[in-house]
């Protein structure tokens, strides 16, 4: 079983790729004029495919700019925090 940290790590690493492709296929389909078509209705309104890149975009910098809610720690640096087991928050429990 990996660590928490490590699977966090892959999270953000596959949100980079995701990021990424979406950027890609909206760039390839720019060049053949159709990221203009390419749209789908969620939320109440139509995303299209420039919105999705701009939409992953914030939601990997949410993921590599998360704190923990209890100690305000970046995530990426406390194993502790990632797996629920935050040091101020059990220091305060204990203490």
């Amino acid at each position: 079983m990996q660590s928490a940290l490590t699977t966090y790590k892959e999270a953000v690493s596959e949100l980079i790729n995701a990021v990424n492709a979406l950027d890609q296929a909206h760039s390839m389909l720019k060049d053949i004029g159709w990221d203009q078509y390419i749209s789908t209705k969620t939320w109440g309104r139509h995303v299209s495919l420039l919105d999705a890149v701009a939409i992953a975009d914030k939601l990997l910098f949410d993921a590599q700019n998360a704190s923990c809610p209890d100690c305000a720690k970046p995530l990426a640096e406390s194993e502790d925090c990632l797996s629920g087991c935050c040091p101020d928050l059990v220091g305060h429990v204990n203490g």
